[in-house]
């Protein structure tokens, strides 16, 4: 049990935080959980645990239903009052089955699942290793972004440099078509590194998609697994009952599985540019977000008016779909609605491959419009958005494909239409 209440400076330890008012309790759970290598921290109230939150972060916290003063439910409540553990994950422990209102309670206030004591410590070390692998990989992706950073700092001293060569430019004409070519590769270099920073953003965002995703196979994977144990309590686990069970569990595993692999497609680069359905990374980007969105009450409408072909990378294609959906997201969530819609269309203008995406997020100012596909350029608030995924779109979509991109705002919200050239008739 870890008592130091220093704050460690450049670590990242995986900590595991434990909150039960019975020090036995406390001491099984330790042991049920040290050969994991995490840092565990134990503490005997809800009080305790709120203290240990403003100053460490946890993979997930281990919290008692029944302890005095404060039972975990006004603890968790309080837990989520806190922006550093808003969104810490939440496993209560209880000794007694919650009823249905009790559970929908618990889920309310942010619980991912809860166990029941004793704890099996197969169960409960599988449960625990799940959120401390995705805590390792927030913190890959909190590392990645200071690294984009450090490359922010490199574009911005290459952007002087070019202020100034373009200076020396003017004066120097004899040596003008080689100082224009060196600029033309540094500013392709430059173009790399932004359409690298911009992908690196949107597999942050990816991690989230994930944990939305895998959320409700957990819990079913939680129910399956709390099945077994009442049949095996109630002496009924049958070898065919535990085979069924067993089916089940590989069944939700297969689907979690399946999430990754999808994540991991997306982002393989295509070899080369080839003819594809526009309908196909539509569906792929939408696919990847769907559990996020639902989330946030957001629902989006798909109207595929012709299936029309182009000419590109489906999977950068994909990207540009991504980013558009993101942004539209973001937009309606920052108007505090509850709800909204995005809606996708797919059609034919003349020669062109047309899809246009709109929202209900309010639309975009006349002054921002003006500025939005500009590197860096960024309206989201605090320093959250890198200013690239746009910018990254138009490259896509004007340099790679050929085509335009355009935004405008409606009555409800933006419309952004991509228009590429349509492809040649074949197969898909």
């Amino acid at each position: 049990m870890n008592n130091d209440l220093t704050i460690s400076q450049g670590q990242c330890a995986v900590r595991v935080l434990l909150v039960d008012d019975n020090p036995s309790k406390l001491m099984a759970l330790e042991a049920a959980l040290a050969d994991l290598g995490l840092e565990i921290v134990s503490v005997p109230s809800g009080t305790e645990a709120l203290r240990r939150l403003l100053v460490q972060d946890f993979a997930v916290v281990l919290l008692d239903v029944n302890m005095p003063i404060m039972d975990g439910f006004e603890t968790a409540a309080l837990i989520r009052t806190r922006p550093r553990s808003e969104h810490l994950p939440i496993i209560f422990i209880t000794a007694e089955r919650l009823a249905d209102e009790a559970r929908l309670q618990a889920y309310a206030l942010g619980a991912v699942d809860y166990i029941l004591s004793p704890v099996l410590p197969d169960i409960l070390r599988a449960k625990v290793s799940v959120f401390a692998d995705l805590f390792r990989l927030r913190n890959r992706i909190l590392q990645d972004a200071g690294e984009i950073a450090e490359k922010n700092q490199v574009i911005a001293r290459q952007n002087r440099q070019l202020t100034d060569a373009n200076e020396r430019l003017q004066e120097l004409n004899a040596t003008l078509e080689q100082r224009v070519a060196e600029q033309l590769a540094r500013l392709r270099e430059q173009d790399h590194l932004l359409i690298r920073q911009s992908r690196l953003a949107v597999m942050g965002e990816m991690i989230g998609n994930i944990a939305h995703q895998w959320r409700q196979p957990l819990n079913a994977l939680a129910l399956v697994l709390g099945n077994i144990e009442d049949a095996a309590r109630h002496g009924d686990l049958s070898p065919e009952y535990l085979g069924q069970k067993i089916a089940d569990a590989h069944r939700l595993i297969d689907k979690m599985s399946s999430t990754i692999s999808d994540f991991r497609d997306f982002f393989r680069p295509d070899k080369s540019p080839a003819p594809f359905a526009v309908s196909r990374p539509i569906g792929a980007a939408i696919a990847l977000v769907a559990a996020s969105l639902k989330a946030h009450g957001i629902e989006v409408v798909t109207e595929i008016i012709e299936d029309v072909r182009t000419l590109g990378t489906a999977n950068e294609y994909s990207q540009v779909i991504l980013n558009l959906l993101g942004n539209a997201k973001d937009a309606i969530i920052a108007r505090n609605l509850g709800r909204g819609q995005i809606t996708v269309q797919v059609d034919r203008a003349g020669d062109q491959a047309r899809v246009r995406i709109s929202d209900t997020g309010g639309g975009i100012a006349d002054e921002v419009l003006a500025r939005i596909f500009e590197p860096y350029f960024s309206t989201k608030p605090g320093g959250t958005g890198t200013g690239t995924g746009l910018y990254m779109s138009k490259m896509i979509i004007e340099n790679g494909m050929g085509g335009r991109i355009r935004a405008r705002t409606l009555e409800a919200g933006a419309e952004f239409t991509l228009l590429t050239p349509l492809a040649p008739e074949g197969p898909p």
